[in-house]
């Protein structure tokens, strides 16, 4: 499919008054366990709180899906919300920073039988005053993001069939939308935006894909097979390290190098289910959560740290943001709050990486002429590990036997072709990016 190039004619523009002003001048309601502090009061209840981003004012500015709401906390704790009165059941999800100095967002339908798949954007200044732009196309948008060029990107697939997929320009005057289709795939969903330090804008798509925009619009697809035909980036963000990172909500946070390799880091605890990813100012990324009521941060080695002290059970993080203070506001919809971590203040300072601990083997011979050797490793030394190294020879060959390597994902490996009841050694040690383990040596004898 060629380029569309084509710009939609000026959309319906509504600017709308701004609305009450709540928990200003009563003090914001704060709970602080240490690592975090959680704003409760000035909230609309059951606002469903979702995106969050900085603002040209300083202040984080949030959207509250279920209330049609924008909101603006300040680094104080101050809440103000401002009615939206969206229309068509339309509602706001998505929030970034524009180059005009507003907070523009994406809208969907909030109730189908409404609305069906209508689609929206919608901009406030700081000062309060929204105006929204109802889209002609239907479907469903990822991602909103600005690029230094001062441009403002979303990514969106249409229907009905066969479902085309766009990254867009939009008109920070009208609402408008420049879409581009050079490289993208038809029928798969997208996911969250962002520019990479390459100058590109970046997106999520289904089958665990990623897709590379330049600012002219032509684009190009990246996919990591093994997902599954659904799994897509719940969030992304631009590392210091001038990578690409992203989260999986099954458990790990993936990094992409601009030509497309991926290099996945487990989550330390199981069902974390991380959602949004922001970079800090401190160089590393930080994540939400949402299954275990936890900030993540993960420096561009893959060191992952876990926070939750201060974080109510059930808050769910979901968006997380860099605020003007240095600190990390994140979303909790689950209790419909913000909340703070204290970068500055953590109470457990991250561990600096090692290299694996030592790995215990295992050998089990059930046929002649082969065997299945286990790795098991007692520390990853704080990085996730990469691989393992390993070599099987009789005693006297070992030293001048090749070291052969299998992804850390294997545990274990099928040995054949040996002896009748012969003295084997099997030399074996971790790796992770820090660098290798110590060796372990076993002995075993075969059928």
């Amino acid at each position: 499919m060629g380029r569309l190039g084509q710009a939609l004619g000026a959309c319906t523009c509504i600017a709308l008054a701004t609305a009450t002003l709540t928990a200003v001048g009563i003090g914001p309601a704060v709970a602080s366990g240490g690592d975090v502090t959680e704003y409760t009061a000035g909230f609309t209840s059951s606002a469903g709180i979702s995106g969050i981003a900085l603002g040209s004012d300083g202040n984080m500015w949030f959207t509250e899906s279920s209330a049609d709401k924008i909101g603006k906390i300040t680094t104080a704790g101050d809440v103000t919300e401002y009615n939206l009165n969206s229309l068509n059941g339309l509602r706001p999800k998505k929030i970034t920073a524009a180059a005009d100095g507003n907070l523009w967002f994406t809208e969907d339908c909030g109730d189908f039988d409404i609305c069906g798949d209508a689609l929206g954007l919608g901009k406030i200044t700081t000062a309060g005053v929204p105006t929204l732009y109802p889209l002609s196309e239907a479907g469903g948008i990822g991602g909103i993001a600005s690029a230094n060029d001062g441009s403002l990107w979303i990514d969106l697939t249409e229907v009905p069939t066969p479902y085309p997929v766009f990254a867009a320009r939009v008109s920070l005057a009208s609402g408008a939308l420049t879409k581009y289709s050079d490289g993208l795939t038809p029928a798969k969903g997208t996911g969250p935006m962002v520019q990479g330090s390459d100058g590109a804008m970046w997106f999520g798509e289904t089958d665990f894909g990623l897709v590379r925009t330049t600012l002219a619009g032509s684009s190009a697809e990246f996919t990591r097979p093994g997902h599954g035909d659904q799994t897509v980036l719940e969030g992304i963000a631009s590392g210091s390290d001038g990578n690409i990172w992203g989260t999986l909500n099954g458990g790990s946070i993936e990094k992409i190098t601009s030509t497309g390799t991926m290099t996945s880091y487990p989550t330390p605890t199981t069902n974390a289910a991380p959602f949004g990813i922001a970079a800090g100012r401190d160089g590393r990324l930080w994540f939400a959560e949402s299954g275990i009521d936890k900030i993540g941060s993960s420096s561009t080695a893959g060191t992952i740290t876990e926070y939750g002290t201060g974080i109510t059970s059930g808050a769910s993080p979901e968006a997380i943001a860099a605020g003007s203070d240095g600190n990390m506001w994140f979303t909790e919809p689950g209790t419909n709050s913000i909340g703070r971590i204290n970068v500055d203040q953590l109470s457990a300072a991250p561990t600096p990486a090692t290299a694996p601990g030592r790995i215990a083997l295992s050998v089990a011979s059930k046929k002649k002429g082969s065997a299945a050797l286990h790795f098991s490793a007692s520390s990853n030394g704080g990085s996730a590990l990469q691989r393992f190294a390993y070599r099987v020879a009789v005693p006297k060959k070992v030293a001048k036997t090749k070291w052969r390597f299998v992804g850390a994902a294997n545990s274990s490996v099928k040995l054949t072709r040996l002896g009748k009841k012969t003295r084997y050694v099997i030399q074996a040690y971790a790796i992770n990016a820090v660098g290798n383990g110590p060796t372990t040596v076993a002995r075993f004898t075969s059928k």
